[in-house]
């Protein structure tokens, strides 16, 4: 699954790529808020959220603390962070579900030692885009304004930033 997810990135980077070339940033490969970030984000914040909960758990820790610098880097208070993680972790349930389904797709297909279908591969990918535009509809409308300002921010900046191209 998590080869599925590192393939599909690396496959998606180059055809929205703009290298300095073609007058780019250097390292810039998805213009602001194209849904292949919002991918990836999704992906990328499930996964923080998930090692966050593992750090809160190792005694020692306050747990408060740890809530508090998490948000900080997204520039949110850890109530919106919160929110934010919920449906991060929603939209990404959805994304893996549809991975599974790819993956098993292209096993059943392999074990025949037969490519996956393309009609099949187009499905799970229009699957998934449906999913990224469904999840940054849900943060647009069910985060606050505030929290909805910053995450957008934190994406097309510091997070779009630090995709680095080939």
């Amino acid at each position: 699954m998590c080869l599925t997810v590192l393939l599909t990135t690396i496959l998606m980077l180059p055809a929205y790529g703009q290298s300095t070339a073609q007058g780019g940033q250097p390292g810039v490969n998805l213009p602001p808020d194209h849904p292949a970030l919002y991918l990836q984000f999704f992906y990328y914040h499930s996964s923080f959220a998930d090692w966050l909960s593992s750090v809160k758990s190792k005694p020692g820790t306050n747990p408060a603390d740890v809530d508090r610098k998490a948000a900080d880097i997204f520039g949110l208070s850890p109530a919106g962070h919160q929110q934010l993680a919920a449906i991060t972790m929603e939209v990404t349930q959805e994304l893996r579900a549809i991975d599974k389904e790819m993956a098993a797709h292209a096993n059943a297909r392999a074990h025949y030692e037969q490519p996956p279908l393309n009609s099949m591969m187009k499905q799970y990918e229009a699957q998934r885009q449906a999913a990224v535009t469904r999840g940054i509809a849900k943060l647009q409308q069910s985060l606050p304004p505030n929290v909805w300002k910053a995450t957008q921010a934190y994406i097309n900046g510091a997070f779009r930033n630090s995709i680095r191209g080939r």
